[in-house]
């Protein structure tokens, strides 16, 4: 269990970056500016809904994710890893999920530009 726990603390953050890094390519993600004049990256959950997204990885790839990453219905690994919540969800199931996330990542992307080059 403590395997799992500290994986996920580990992988969740980066698969967060992934996200940002490759849409970082074809959209703002940055929202506009904030009450003190800067900007605040958008959330995961709105990069996960955002239009190229769904493009890039489609419809149901983008409610796997929000579900096991960011949606309170769902397992909402990353809020609650992200706000320090500890609950009884960081299992290796848990663990199971976020590799598979990682892996449909890498491999869809790669399909995009060989699709679109």
């Amino acid at each position: 269990r403590e395997d799992a726990i500290t994986f996920i603390h580990l992988i969740i953050p980066q698969i967060e970056f992934l996200v940002r890094k490759i849409l970082v390519n074809y959209i703002d993600v940055f929202e506009s500016n904030n009450h003190t004049g800067g900007y605040n990256l958008k959330t995961l959950d709105r990069l996960l809904a955002n239009a190229k997204f769904i493009e890039i990885f489609g419809d149901d790839f983008s409610f796997y994710c929000r579900t096991v990453l960011t949606d309170q219905r769902g397992w909402n690994l990353r809020n609650d890893i992200c706000h320090g919540i500890s609950t009884n969800k960081f299992t290796q199931t848990s663990s199971d999920r976020l590799i598979h996330i990682l892996l449909l990542i890498i491999y869809q992307y790669d399909k995009y530009l060989k699709k679109t080059a």
